[in-house]
């Protein structure tokens, strides 16, 4: 989850696979949220496992639920560059746009599933990405947030 975490909001990939593969835990994004989490003010939540019919191949989805309103402000880019998100290549629709303009944040608002119909896209997400999407709804829902 930490990788992934790296991986898709920092564009951290394995630049050297042959170190040991645990490096990436001394990355400092991944501290600033290492720290969240001792603290209670993130947690990562097992949400189910999603399989693509098309090549079976199973996707753990979890759903990381941050409390912390300086996670968003430093990483959205209020603060220094070092710590803005820097979306892998899986997000990059278009090279010359700085942000691509279908990626926002989607306000959770409860028990409303017409607003996540309208707000999460077909063509913005492959079917797995459909699946943890709904299934963090739904947990989401369970925890009465």
């Amino acid at each position: 989850m930490y990788r992934e975490y790296l991986e898709e909001l920092f564009n951290v990939g394995d630049e050297r696979p042959q170190m040991d593969p645990r490096s990436f835990y001394g990355h400092a994004h991944l501290r600033y949220l290492r720290q969240l989490l001792d603290e209670g003010q993130a947690r990562f939540c097992l949400t189910g496992v999603a399989v693509n019919l098309l090549n079976l191949r199973p996707e753990i989805c979890t759903l990381l639920l941050i409390d912390s309103e300086e996670w968003w402000n430093r990483h959205s880019g209020r603060l220094k560059e070092k710590h803005r998100f820097e979306l892998n290549d899986e997000f990059a629709r278009d090279s010359a746009e700085a942000e691509p303009t279908w990626l926002r944040r989607i306000r959770y608002v409860g028990t409303d599933d017409r607003y996540y119909r309208e707000a999460l896209q077909p063509h913005c997400v492959v079917p797995s990405g459909a699946a943890a999407f709904w299934l963090g709804v739904e947990t989401l829902k369970d925890l009465q947030i």
